[in-house]
């Protein structure tokens, strides 16, 4: 509906006050996690501090793909707490940060978006000048 005023001889929409418009909300922030570098030796000391046990390396089986020059990204852990995450596909989890990554493609993400929600991490799907849309990967979640 518009009404005209008569002080400033404008047009003034009346829509703005409207309770439709005053339901609008916005999407709760994503959780953003930074990448920061760690030190393998001071996880494994803590480790032992907190629980009282050392952490053992993994035990490999006599076929295992992972190579003795394969170091974590995040904690540069040996190979020796490094496991085939799933199977012959390529990805490796450590044991000692809980870092999943790849053996050639050691790049990580400074920044990681995980859904307030469910926490999973959240996918880029859309990409414009102005504005990026992201989506949670959790098929049983609906943030957007």
């Amino acid at each position: 509906m518009l009404v005209r005023t008569n002080n400033f001889r404008q047009w003034r929409h009346d829509e703005l006050h409207s309770p439709k418009y005053q339901k609008f909300k916005t999407d709760q922030m994503p959780i953003i996690l930074k990448f920061y570098k760690q030190d393998y030796e001071l996880l494994i000391a803590y480790y032992k501090h907190k629980y009282g046990k050392i952490l053992k390396p993994v035990k490999r089986h006599a076929n295992s793909s992972v190579e003795p020059s394969t170091n974590c990204p995040r904690c540069n852990a040996p190979h020796d707490y490094i496991y085939n995450n799933n199977g012959d596909k390529g990805q490796f989890l450590c044991k000692v940060c809980n870092e999943r990554f790849h053996p050639n493609n050691h790049v990580t993400t400074p920044l990681k978006l995980l859904c307030p929600h469910c926490n999973h991490t959240l996918e880029k799907i859309k990409s414009k000048k102005v504005f990026v849309i992201h989506k949670c990967r959790n098929l049983k979640c609906s943030y957007y």
